[in-house]
């Protein structure tokens, strides 16, 4: 006759954590007297669906970071950001699990007024172009533009040109060049700078 093969308790109901293991573990930790055979199946069944919920979450933390192995990080950015998972360990620290990034709300919003600007040295120059341009139009707003107008059209152009014109450049030109640089160079060079 041929023997029959064994067949554990976590194959029987589907599972992949070890239902004996489990209730082992139960009947030695002195929870109760006696255990039934229906409480390590259930109780096994629950760590696995835990398990496989944070395994999953933590996976997608680990694929959002460009990443194929799963760290500590993961774990804590996968727990903390499920509302259900962190209430329920919200008393657990993860070794090596970091902290979470938290940006408030007012920087976030002035974070949006400068989408384009990707690093902090331009966010600087955007904020301070913003002051700038407001102040200018500010300083744009209080001028008087009939009376710059006015200004403009008292000044005497022909006069400006005629003074212009009357410059003897030829003359000007030929001082320059009676300039004796190299005697002017020696006067320089002969002055005792240090008994002044």
């Amino acid at each position: 006759m041929a023997k029959a093969k064994c067949k554990t308790r976590s194959s029987r109901a589907g599972l992949q954590f070890p239902v004996g293991r489990i209730h082992r573990l139960l009947r030695k930790g002195n929870y109760s007297k006696r255990v039934g055979a229906g409480a390590p199946v259930y109780l096994a069944a629950a760590i696995e669906y835990l398990a496989a919920e944070v395994l999953e979450l933590a996976g997608n933390a680990a694929r959002g970071n460009k990443k194929t192995r799963i760290i500590p990080h993961h774990w804590q950015l996968a727990i903390r950001n499920d509302e259900e998972l962190n209430k329920l360990l919200s008393g657990v620290t993860i070794a090596q699990g970091g902290v979470l990034s938290n940006i408030q709300a007012v920087v976030r919003r002035e974070m949006n007024i400068s989408t384009d600007a990707s690093t902090l040295s331009q966010r600087i120059v955007q904020r301070s172009l913003i002051h700038v341009c407001t102040k200018m139009q500010m300083a744009v707003a209080s001028i008087d533009y009939k009376k710059l107008l006015g200004l403009y059209r008292s000044i005497d152009y022909k006069k400006i040109l005629g003074l212009y014109r009357s410059i003897d450049y030829k003359k000007l030109l030929g001082l320059y060049r009676s300039i004796d640089y190299k005697k002017l160079l020696g006067l320089y060079r002969s002055i005792d700078y240090k008994k002044q």
